[in-house]
C-alpha cells in the first residue's frame, strides 16, 4: 500500500463516473436512483454537463414530506425545486486537506469537482474515511 499526502489533489480520491440528473428531472426518478445506488448525493447538470445543483438524499426525504404535508401532490417536485443551487465545489487541483476542511467547517457530506464550470467528479466524506482505512499512514507536509 502507499501513502497518500493530504497536500496531493482531491482528484486521487475522486469519484469521477458521477451519476447526475437534470433540473426537469421529476423527484420519482432521484427517488429511484437512490433506492438503486448506493450514494446519497446527485448532482445536477444542464445538458453540457454544467454544474447547477446538488441534491442530498436529506432533501429528497424533507420535499417528500412537504409534498406529504401540503396539498401539493397536484404539483409536479423536480429537481430543480429541491436541489441546492450553486454549491461549494472543488476544482480537481484542489488538495485532499482542502476537501477535508470544507467538509468539517461546513458539515457537507459531498463535494462536486468541477473543471471550467463542468462537473468531472465529485468527493464525499465516504472518500475521505476509506482512503483512511486503506493507507498505512498518512502524510501530511508542509
Amino acid at each position: 500500500m502507499k501513502n497518500i499526502n493530504l497536500n496531493e489533489s482531491v482528484w486521487q480520491i475522486a469519484t469521477t463516473n458521477v451519476v447526475t440528473v437534470f433540473a426537469d428531472t421529476p423527484i420519482e426518478d432521484i427517488r429511484d436512483m437512490f433506492k438503486l445506488n448506493n450514494f446519497h448525493h446527485i448532482p445536477v447538470v444542464d445538458i453540457g454537463g454544467l454544474l447547477k445543483g446538488i441534491i442530498s438524499s436529506a432533501d429528497l426525504v424533507k420535499a417528500e414530506k412537504l409534498l406529504t404535508l401540503s396539498q401539493l401532490g397536484n404539483r409536479k417536485f423536480t429537481a430543480e425545486i429541491i436541489m441546492t443551487a450553486f454549491p461549494f465545489f472543488l476544482n480537481p487541483d484542489d488538495t485532499i486537506m482542502e476537501a477535508i476542511e470544507l467538509f468539517v467547517e461546513n458539515r457537507f457530506h459531498a463535494l462536486p469537482i468541477v473543471e471550467d464550470g463542468i462537473l468531472t467528479g465529485i468527493v464525499t466524506t465516504h472518500d475521505i474515511l476509506e482512503m483512511t482505512l486503506k493507507l498505512p499512514e498518512l502524510v501530511v507536509e508542509d
